[in-house]
């Protein structure tokens, strides 16, 4: 499995960074202006992943259901192993009900193991804190709690400019992989190698993908990497 997943990382993260490079380095369903592209590189690289991953690969149905939406799975390793896996890539959210009112957007951060970048910002977020990110968003700042503003200043995921509070974080208006299929035909054909490559190696993780982007030098980690990095708002 780490053999497979070894030898289709190189190849495969190069397409999919070129994928990424075409469809949302200005696209106006995907707003990275907050971040920057540099920096919002490292979310959409996952979520690009994940899209062809899970289309790929799709999630069995038949799978025990979670109290959140997801399914229960067993993974079982052997241990001791002769290999370095990659730091662990999760993906976490926020809560989007609370007594019947519903968020139209979910907020989610790709926490990500290596330089303990997940230990910057914490597991979840509230459902206060995902609507006042909300609110900031809609420029409704004078309906927010002081609170609330400060935890996410803390965190990350707003900052100050200009005398005024903004989101700092990726927005996605519309499914990355809605994007891709909605792309002209000349994109196919490397959405299709990405498939036959991700075939190679069903047991491939994000942390394959984002050890070898780094490597390549498609993605930097430097003092300028916002402590949230991974974090975005979908709609």
């Amino acid at each position: 499995m780490h053999l497979a997943c070894e030898k289709v990382k190189e190849p495969l993260t190069v397409k999919i960074c070129e994928l990424i490079d075409l469809l949302f380095k200005d696209n106006d369903n995907v707003i990275t202006d907050y971040v920057g592209y540099e920096n919002a590189k490292w979310t959409l690289l996952m979520r690009v992943f994940d899209d062809l991953y899970y289309t790929c690969f799709p999630v069995n149905s038949e799978n025990p259901k979670r109290p959140d939406g997801g399914q229960w799975e067993v993974v079982g390793y052997e241990y001791p192993v002769e290999f370095e896996k990659p730091d662990f890539v999760g993906l976490h959210g926020s809560s989007t009900i609370n007594n019947g009112e519903k968020l139209p957007f979910n907020v989610q951060q790709y926490k990500f193991f290596k330089y303990c970048l997940a230990n910057n910002t914490p597991d979840y977020l509230s459902f206060e804190h995902a609507k006042t990110l909300g609110k900031i968003c809609d420029g409704k700042i004078s309906e927010c709690g002081k609170e609330n503003i400060d935890n996410l200043l803390k965190y990350g995921h707003i900052k100050e400019e200009n005398g005024n509070y903004v989101l700092n974080m990726v927005v996605f208006k519309e499914v990355p992989f809605n994007i891709i299929c909605n792309a002209n035909s000349y994109i196919k054909p490397l959405v299709n190698e990405i498939y036959a490559l991700l075939e190679k190696a069903p047991s491939i993780e994000r942390g394959y993908i984002l050890d070898k982007a780094l490597e390549a030098g498609w993605l930097h980690y430097d003092e300028n990497t916002p402590k949230n990095v991974g974090a975005f708002i979908m709609y």
